[in-house]
C-alpha cells in the first residue's frame, strides 16, 4: 500500500571515520576505546528497520568470499566489560593530560535520523567520560558519519573505502600496502 516503507537489501558502509588524529584519537587503543563504547543493538533500535545487522567489522559477513575476514570484535564481552575497558583507557588519558572534560566532535548530516543517532552515540560515549559535540556542516570535525552504498559486494570495495588516495579520514599507508 501506498503507506508501506520497503526497503531493499544493500551492502554499503555505515560507521564513523576517524578525522582527527591528535590528543585522544592519536592513540589506536583510544580509537578502540571509542569503538568498544558503542552500543549496536540500541544505536539501531530506534530506526525499527529489520534485518539491519551490527557488526564491529568493516566487511559485511554475508559477502561470498567472506571466510577471509576474521570474525566480529569483542564477541565474548558484554557491553558493561567493553564500557569498563573503554571507560578506563578514557580515565587514563585524562589523568595523563590534566584530568579535564574530554569533547570528540561529529559530523553528522541534518536531519531527524542523524538527530536520533547523535543522541544514542552522545550518551554511549557520556558512559565512558566522553562528551560528543556535533559539528556543523562547515565546521571540522574528529570524527564524522560514514553512510555508502557499495558500488558492488566484493572484500575489495571495502577495504578501498579506507586506501589513504581515497579518504579524507585516517589512514595507514602500510595497511594500503
Amino acid at each position: 500500500s501506498s503507506g508501506t516503507v520497503r526497503l531493499d537489501a544493500v551492502f554499503g558502509l555505515f560507521g564513523l571515520a576517524v578525522r582527527n588524529e591528535r590528543g585522544f584519537l592519536a592513540s589506536a587503543d583510544n580509537r578502540g576505546a571509542l569503538a568498544l563504547a558503542i552500543d549496536r543493538e540500541t544505536v539501531l533500535q530506534p530506526f525499527n528497520i529489520g534485518g539491519w545487522v551490527p557488526t564491529t567489522r568493516i566487511i559485511p559477513p554475508d559477502l561470498p568470499d567472506e571466510d577471509v575476514v576474521p570474525g566480529e570484535r569483542w564477541a565474548d564481552l558484554s557491553l558493561e566489560t567493553r564500557q569498563d575497558r573503554a571507560r578506563a583507557r578514557v580515565s587514563a588519558w585524562k589523568s595523563a593530560n590534566g584530568g579535564g572534560d574530554l569533547r570528540i566532535s561529529l559530523a553528522v548530516p541534518e536531519g531527524v535520523g542523524s538527530d536520533i543517532l547523535f543522541d544514542q552515540l552522545a550518551a554511549d560515549y557520556a558512559a565512558v567520560g566522553v562528551e560528543l559535540t556535533r559539528a556543523g556542516p562547515d565546521q571540522p570535525a574528529d570524527l564524522m558519519l560514514v553512510d555508502q552504498i557499495a558500488r558492488y559486494g566484493d572484500v575489495r570495495w571495502f577495504l578501498n573505502q579506507f586506501n589513504c588516495t581515497v579518504v579524507k579520514t585516517l589512514c595507514s599507508k602500510e595497511a594500503d600496502a
